[in-house]
């Protein structure tokens, strides 16, 4: 069995400090393929698809297929970020 994409959701959007409206991606499985050319699909256990943007109103939702490269690295998705909290002020008492 060899894992050949990585599953991915749009969680949200953000925007970058460019002023730029992007996608949140969150990682929620593998996918690969088995010695007889069969596919097989791996879910994160905890991933919750209540969580994930409904605006059609619809009981399904979509993901997309990374492929994994072929050195074994894992191919870069975008990178998850988040806003600015903008609630709390910017000095951290804790530090």
């Amino acid at each position: 069995m060899a894992t050949t994409h990585d599953l991915v959701v749009v969680t949200g959007k953000y925007t970058n400090k460019l002023g730029e409206q992007k996608n949140k991606h969150k990682n929620i499985g593998s996918m690969g393929t088995r010695d007889d050319g069969s596919i097989w699909i791996k879910l994160d256990r905890t991933f919750n698809p209540a969580g994930v943007p409904n605006e059609a109103d619809s009981d399904s939702l979509f993901g997309n297929a990374y492929p994994i490269k072929s050195n074994g690295q894992q191919q870069q998705a975008p990178q998850q970020q988040h806003a600015p909290n903008v609630n709390f002020p910017d000095d951290n008492p804790f530090n």
